[in-house]
């Protein structure tokens, strides 16, 4: 029952995502946000925090809103909104959900006070099961095991690592395989500051703050001020008491914040007359903070053990940045801005689901599921962001398949130099094929099957010497084949049905040993059938039908041919 509550979760927010007319990004996903009817089906509710943005922005900047525990990084950080942020929130309540404990709980022994904390220890100890409340007694071991997968991809530090909420559904159905979780997810806290200046900071799980961070820059500068008083800041005497009686000042004893030897928080940007100084990461830190209950003044001890807190935090919130930014790389900018012109030219635009934030290469298109997953997703491209220190991602597939696309090829086709895969068949594209596809020397596969082109094929697709399919049936191309194809010795796939080719069948074929298809049915290729045909041993299709070729095949000796099926 657990599961279809999330699963229905997640269903819910791919509609608000992803299907809705309006983009809404919710802000407040939480357990009790969460609503059951009386079949126990979930309900995203209280919508007061909801944000809608058009499809088109990378993300929207706005004051922080939600619940501490539930805050992406990006966006409890940086104020950057996009729905990914909500991806983070749905994990956050995956955890909870499968544990049945929130995701702090400071009465459990120090190992499970953070539930990322204690899901990731077990998790990097092949132990992750252990994380279900132990009064399930009978479940579905891969089905929590995946769920549990799918939680930490949805937590991971980077947006751009978060899958969208399409692909969580995709995930929890096990239509789509789950991505192994490499990474540590990142999660925010509250950071209470209880000891300097006896600033008793009352840490609250409210959509307040930027109102926290205030009252936190308030005690760190009244902390300052030393023992001697110098006005205090509690936040308890601003609010009502908890159990319903009246507040009664400040408490005679400040606890300290750090509880732990392990210290999880986010700086918010503190400003100053200068203008605001950026301090805001997520910040994963062990700082040696001996835990002490209770602590009874404001004395240099506590402002002494404050302070080195906001240091050591500074100064990992720097690592913590360099790392993040590795983990986030970048599309080249020259096939950005080539892959931009082209879809512009044809008056089509990047799928959101792998153009996020404005970055091409994310999304679906840096997992590293095969694109035959997507086949709804057109155009669509793939990527290998492992080049220059897994920072640099080039555009290795482009599908571009039945998009009606017209007038010709953009010469500038040629700037993707480390595709593989290019399909651009049944499309009306005309004109001459540019001679710029040669410099796609690492294309192991080229599609431009029924298309409008004219001329003869260019020169310089000898080349592509890699290349093992080639397929250009139905697309107006004559004359001869080119002598430079004899380079293709990789290919094993020669589909060029339907054209108008003229003059002998090239006896270089014979060369060319790996071809498995050959499809030169329907041209005006004259006889005799080249002898040397007889070494292509690996042949399981040859197909010469409806050519001038004579009823005189030539020397070729069909008995090596011990692989044909379709002749």
């Amino acid at each position: 029952m657990r599961f279809e509550i999330i699963l229905g979760i997640a269903r819910g927010l791919t509609y608000l995502h992803e299907e809705s007319s309006v983009r809404i990004v919710h802000r407040d996903i939480k357990a009790s946000n969460i609503l059951l009817d009386i079949d126990l089906t979930p309900k995203i509710s209280d919508f007061g925090l909801g944000k809608s943005y058009d499809e088109n922005q990378s993300h929207v900047s706005t004051g922080i809103a939600g619940t501490i525990g539930y805050l992406a990084p990006e966006y409890a950080m940086r104020g950057r909104l996009t729905e990914k942020a909500d991806v983070f929130a749905f994990g956050v309540v995956m955890l909870e959900t499968i544990a049945g404990r929130p995701n702090t709980d400071n009465s459990l022994e120090e190992s499970k006070i953070y539930l990322f904390e204690w899901v990731w220890g077990l998790y990097e100890k092949d132990q992750a099961l252990g994380i279900v409340e132990p009064s399930l007694m009978d479940f579905d071991k891969d089905e929590v095991f995946r769920v549990i997968c799918v939680a930490l991809l949805c937590t991971q530090g980077s947006p751009h690592q978060r899958p969208p909420m399409s692909k969580v559904v995709a995930m929890l159905t096990s239509d789509v395989d789950v991505v192994k979780v490499v990474t540590k997810p990142s999660y925010i806290t509250e950071w209470q500051l209880r000891g300097g200046g006896n600033c008793s900071y009352k840490g609250s799980t409210n959509p307040e703050f930027d109102r926290q961070k205030e009252i936190t820059k308030d005690c760190l500068m009244n902390s300052n001020r030393g023992a001697k008083g110098g006005g205090r800041c509690s936040r308890r005497q601003e609010e009502p008491a908890e159990d319903g009686g009246e507040s009664h000042g400040a408490p005679s004893e400040a606890r300290v914040a750090v509880e732990s030897k392990t210290v999880f928080a986010v700086v918010g940007s503190i400003s100053r007359p200068g203008g605001t100084v950026k301090v805001a990461r997520t910040v994963s830190a062990t700082v040696s903070i001996e835990r002490e209950k209770e602590m009874r003044s404001c004395g240099i001890r506590g402002v002494i053990r404050q302070h080195l807190a906001w240091l050591v935090l500074i100064l990992w919130s720097w690592r913590v940045a360099a790392a993040q930014d590795q983990q986030a790389p970048k599309t080249d900018p020259v096939e950005a801005a080539a892959l931009n012109t082209i879809l512009g030219r044809w008056g089509k635009k990047a799928s959101p689901e792998w153009n996020i934030s404005g970055e091409l290469c994310s999304g679906f298109a840096a997992d590293k599921t095969d694109w035959d997953y997507y086949p709804n997703i057109n155009p669509f491209i793939k990527c290998d962001c492992t080049f220059s220190n897994n920072t640099l991602c080039h555009i290795t597939r482009l599908n571009l398949y039945r998009n009606y696309l017209t007038g010709p090829i953009p010469s500038f086709i040629g700037k993707f130099t480390s595709m593989q895969y290019l399909s651009l068949s049944f499309n009306p594209l005309s004109g001459l094929l540019p001679k710029e596809l040669g410099n796609l020397t690492n294309l192991l596969s080229l599609g431009i099957s029924s298309d409008n082109f004219t001329g003869s094929l260019p020169e310089e697709l000898g080349n592509l010497t890699k290349l093992q399919q080639l397929y250009f049936d139905s697309s107006g191309f004559s004359g001869p084949f080119p002598s430079s194809f004899s380079k293709l010795q990789n290919l094993k796939i020669l589909s060029a049905s339907d054209n108008v080719f003229k003059g002998k069948i090239p006896a270089y074929l014979g060369t060319m040993i790996n071809l498995e298809d050959i499809a030169f049915h329907g041209n005006s290729f004259e006889g005799p059938v080249p002898e040397s045909l007889s070494n292509l041993t690996k042949l399981t299709r040859l197909i010469l039908r409806n050519c001038k070729i004579s009823s005189d095949l030539g020397a070729v000796d069909f008995s090596m041919f011990k692989q044909l099926k379709l002749l």
